[in-house]
């Protein structure tokens, strides 16, 4: 009927950290399309302390060097399983999609 309903907490799909790229398929083959989600990013920059400091600083450094008195924003890229009922499961770690906080820019899919 064209409406849209934000159900993502309901899912089990909210607070996915700092999101670049979304992707739902159907990853493990079972008739649902889960979702891969890529997380990341290598300075915090809405750190509101390091705003302050870099501020105080304005002029006596340059970018490269106020940027790294941000703080490191690694974060698990995360993957929730369809369970085919409107709710999800995260398994990152079980699907190895997850091992380490990392940084990702986007995420991609082809069928070779």
């Amino acid at each position: 009927d064209g409406t849209w309903a934000q159900i993502a907490e309901m899912a089990g799909v909210d607070g996915s950290e700092w999101t670049w790229g979304s992707l739902f398929l159907d990853v493990d083959l079972d008739g649902f399309e889960d979702l891969l989600v890529a997380n990341g990013h290598g300075r915090d920059m809405r750190d509101g302390d390091a705003l302050e400091r870099i501020t105080g600083l304005r002029g006596s450094v340059t970018w490269n060097e106020a940027k790294s008195l941000y703080p490191e924003l690694p974060t698990r890229n995360r993957a929730f399983r369809n369970r085919g009922d409107l709710t999800f499961e995260e398994v990152a770690e079980e699907w190895g999609f997850s091992r380490s906080p990392d940084v990702s820019h986007g995420i991609a899919s082809g069928d070779l």
